[in-house]
């Protein structure tokens, strides 16, 4: 009963009622890792990062599930204690490594839908158009698995083994706009979950090519950007029928955005209820609640690059070649 009173208020994210309660019952909350997960979130979503970090880490305790994991590595990173978050997000890709995707009631009644891409690359932008655009596309699968049932993580650079039999989208955006993106905006949660290939890593690469304010290293981000292309294009999981691979750019050209509208609408069956704009959105979309119209035009084909011919050099050497081929963006030398 008191799980569903705390879940019915996280949804409705009323969390200073949920810290109260929290609080009030306290006997129950510390023997119970969901309820101290709740509690923790709500804290967390306050601002509150040492008390849920003490939260978070008693929900660990009693068990080291994947929630429980991330909770507290994400908050042991707000906390500035990156060493114990790093070994706990090392630990996490390895699961996202051999996560599998199993059914769900919402699936099955062909309400849900999976995004994947990496930080940056437009998934919540990608999410909000589906969903006003297609009355069958409720529900973003990730979304409701991210706090429900088992995890996925949709900026993972493994392809997870998927036994859902949903639409499925892949979403890429031109990699040297991607990296100013992460380099010049915002680095979003790639700093510290890309744990294989870490882009504040000033030390140990031939160029040690450095980029942006916050001297990001080309290298490896060329890496992360080709080994997400590979095991979701190169090394696809055949497993995965229901796949529609998205350009970024072409959500932002009226043309191209009909067409991918159509292309949805015929493969899985759908009726199309209106052509959703990226501009409506504007201010609405997570992570991108500052974004103008403005800035839409940045990713215009004819738009200047800030690399420069060092920095796309770096960036180049790392960048397997059939992205280009593959995804239509053009290769800048």
């Amino acid at each position: 009963m008191l799980y569903q009173k705390l879940t019915k208020l996280l949804n409705e994210k009323k969390f200073f009622e949920i810290e109260e309660i929290c609080q009030n019952n306290k006997t129950s909350i510390d023997k119970n890792d969901d309820l101290l997960a709740i509690y923790g979130t709500a804290l967390f979503n306050q601002n509150k990062y040492k008390l849920a970090l003490s939260v978070f880490r008693k929900a660990y305790s009693i068990s080291a599930k994947i929630r429980n994991t991330e909770n507290l590595a994400n908050v042991l990173h707000k906390t500035n204690n990156f060493e114990e978050a790093s070994d706990l997000f090392i630990k996490l890709s390895t699961f996202w490594k051999n996560v599998k995707i199993k059914n769900h009631k919402r699936i099955e009644k062909n309400e849900g839908f999976l995004i994947f891409g990496l930080q940056r690359s437009g998934t919540n932008l990608l999410s909000n158009m589906l969903t006003r655009s297609f009355s069958s596309l409720k529900n973003n699968f990730y979304q409701i698995n991210e706090r429900r049932f088992d995890p996925i993580w949709k900026h993972s650079i493994y392809v997870p083994t998927i036994y859902v039999d949903c639409p499925l989208f892949v979403i890429f955006k031109n990699p040297y706009k991607w990296v100013e993106s992460i380099c010049l905006r915002s680095h979003a949660d790639i700093l510290y979950r890309q744990v294989k290939y870490p882009i504040d890593e000033k030390e140990g690469f031939a160029n040690n090519v450095l980029f942006g304010e916050k001297k990001f290293n080309l290298e490896n981000l060329g890496k992360l950007y080709s080994h997400f292309f590979e095991s979701w294009i190169v090394n696809q999981n055949k497993n995965i029928k229901q796949k529609i691979i998205v350009n970024y750019e072409d959500l932002l050209d009226k043309e191209k955005r009909e067409i991918f509208y159509d292309k949805v609408s015929k493969k899985f069956d759908i009726n199309l209820n209106i052509l959703t704009d990226p501009i409506s959105l504007v201010g609405q979309v997570y992570q991108s609640e500052n974004y103008s119209k403005k800035d839409f035009d940045n990713y215009n084909v004819s738009s200047k690059l800030q690399l420069n011919k060092e920095n796309l050099i770096a960036l180049n050497s790392n960048l397997n070649d059939l992205i280009f081929d593959t995804l239509g963006y053009k290769k800048v030398v």
